[in-house]
């Protein structure tokens, strides 16, 4: 008996330079095919290790990569300067005594291409793309054009105490 595994079909071919790819009736597949179970993903918000469905079923098992930026930034500029690429956005408001206080962006997601995302919340901005060199220049042209504005106004008193 052999343990030798027989397969009647054939999966792929090494192709060297010069040859012609296969026609498309041929039985020949390039890459495994993939499938990418989006019931694990969230709808709005990125995970660490898991892409949120927008970004997950544009790049399917295709190229994807990530770049993460941490700090604070202006979710208000950012909606205002790019309404077109919202793609995907979480607004919360804060009520006291029955009354609307703030309300602010969470969550949001810019679309700026098929392969062009990039996801951002008050302490973080990622981008997606098909390159890192792509993911890495989304991230930081966000990073340096959305910063949260710094503190201005408002007055603070040293108390000294001296001992007489």
């Amino acid at each position: 008996m052999s343990n030798t595994i027989e397969s009647t079909k054939i999966v792929a071919r090494e192709v060297t330079r010069g040859d012609s790819l296969p026609e498309a009736d041929e039985q020949w597949e390039p890459s495994p095919k993939m499938i990418c179970d989006l019931a694990d993903a969230d709808a709005f918000v990125e995970c660490y290790r898991k892409p949120h469905v927008p970004v997950m079923s544009a790049f399917g098992g295709g190229r994807l990569h990530a770049f993460r930026l941490y700090g604070s930034w202006d979710l208000n500029s950012m909606v205002a300067k790019n309404a077109e690429a919202l793609f995907r956005s979480v607004r919360k408001t804060h009520f006291k005594n029955g009354k609307e206080t703030t309300e602010q962006w969470d969550d949001l997601t810019f679309r700026f291409g098929t392969h062009s995302f990039v996801f951002a919340d008050p302490n973080r901005i990622i981008g997606f793309a098909a390159t890192s060199d792509e993911a890495r220049n989304l991230a930081l042209q966000f990073g340096k054009t959305f910063p949260t504005p710094p503190a201005s106004g408002g007055t603070f008193y040293l108390i000294e105490q001296t001992n007489s």
